[in-house]
Parts: C-alpha cells; sequence; structure tokens
C-alpha cells in the first residue's frame, strides 16, 4: 500500500474519530483501525475516498 493511499484512509478516518489509531501493513494490504466510531461511519468515509472497506 503506498503512502499516498495510507494518508488518504488515515485522514478520512481521522475526520470521523480524531483520536482513531490506524495501523497499516503494506504486505497484506490492510488497515486495522481502533476506534469508539461505529464501523458503519468508519466504512462510510473510507469509501468516500475512493477505497471500499471489507
Amino acid at each position: 500500500m503506498k503512502q499516498l493511499r495510507v494518508n488518504t484512509i488515515t485522514n478520512a478516518i481521522k475526520t470521523v474519530d480524531a483520536s482513531a489509531t490506524v495501523h497499516s501493513d503494506p504486505t497484506t494490504k490492510t488497515v486495522v483501525v481502533e476506534t469508539e466510531s461505529p464501523e458503519s461511519a468508519i466504512k462510510t468515509a473510507i469509501a468516500q475516498v475512493g477505497y471500499p472497506a471489507s
């Protein structure tokens, strides 16, 4: 996962929860989010910047 993608996804998540912790793994192309916000809100934010979450 390129750094630009990671930054874009992280920024999208932070718009929902500024205190969220985001961990990315470029090898597996995964992002793990620790947040108090609903999963649906995080998935929506990620999808809105062009990266559908699964």
